[in-house]
């Protein structure tokens, strides 16, 4: 908040960014405000200054478990949901309207531009799955010394299939470059059995840090999946991010084409 603050104090409007409140006085603002919502369920939250010496509040569980839609569930005449027939649908008029050549008006399988069963595996034959780190919240601290104690080699750890690191020569715990025709970057490799061969799995989050390897060609050497995957929307109807699969090929890595 201090960095944001300074930099709306130079465009002139500070007290409109803060509201008057310093870092610790919105944390008990929005905290005020959480408690006063859950007051509304008879649920009673401890004075702040109890919160923040004990660090969590605790929720109590409800008697009645909360089922998706269970009105439409009990009495779908007297409670629709919000679709043309009032009704769970399978087919979307509007959507089929739409006319787009990508997105029918119903569930279908469309084949992804790359995964395995394209004709671009014969150059990039593993498919790289990029999944949320379990040690950050995407790239948040990842610089802080218990995420990089984490690391493999220096870099985000990349899951590889014991035959297909046989088949290349990469031995558990290995520097690796991860290439296709969009990117490479550098990692480092555990090897399992617990993964379908052919499949390797990266989390995203590392901080870019670029680089230039063998004959100058860039790279990121901290291991982020960005530099590989696609950057176009899901469908045309969505556009939602399609940043998390491609078709990669890996190597070990030899010390002598970094620069």
């Amino acid at each position: 908040m201090i960095i944001f603050a300074d930099l709306a104090d130079r465009l002139s409007y500070r007290d409109r960014f803060t509201e008057g409140r310093n870092e610790m006085q919105w944390i008990e603002h929005l905290y005020q405000q959480c408690a006063q919502a859950h007051a509304q369920l008879d649920i009673a939250f401890p004075e702040f200054e109890v919160f923040w010496q004990r660090g969590f509040v605790e929720i109590p569980q409800g008697g009645k478990p909360y089922v998706f839609m269970d009105d439409f569930r009990a009495d779908p005449q007297a409670h629709p949901i919000h679709t043309a027939s009032g009704k769970i649908e399978l087919f979307c008029q509007t959507i089929a309207d739409y006319q787009l050549a990508d997105f029918a008006g119903h569930p279908e399988w469309r084949a992804p531009q790359e995964w395995l069963g394209a004709a671009l595996s014969a150059q990039f034959p593993l498919h790289m799955i990029s999944v949320q780190p379990a040690d950050r919240l995407h790239s948040q601290l990842d610089a802080t010394a218990t995420v990089q104690a984490g690391k493999t080699a220096g870099h985000e750890t990349l899951y590889m299939h014991v035959d297909d690191a046989a088949a290349r020569g990469i031995s558990d715990g290995d520097e690796i470059e991860v290439s296709n025709a969009r990117g490479r970057m550098l990692a480092g490799v555990r090897v399992t059995d617990g993964l379908t061969p052919g499949v390797v799995i990266i989390a995203t989050g590392a901080w870019f840090d670029p680089g230039f390897g063998k004959a100058w060609q860039p790279w990121d050497r901290a291991g982020n999946p960005n530099v590989l995957t696609l950057d176009i929307g899901t469908s045309s109807l969505t556009q939602g991010p399609n940043a998390m699969s491609c078709l990669v090929e890996i190597k070990k890595h030899v010390s002598c084409t970094i620069g």
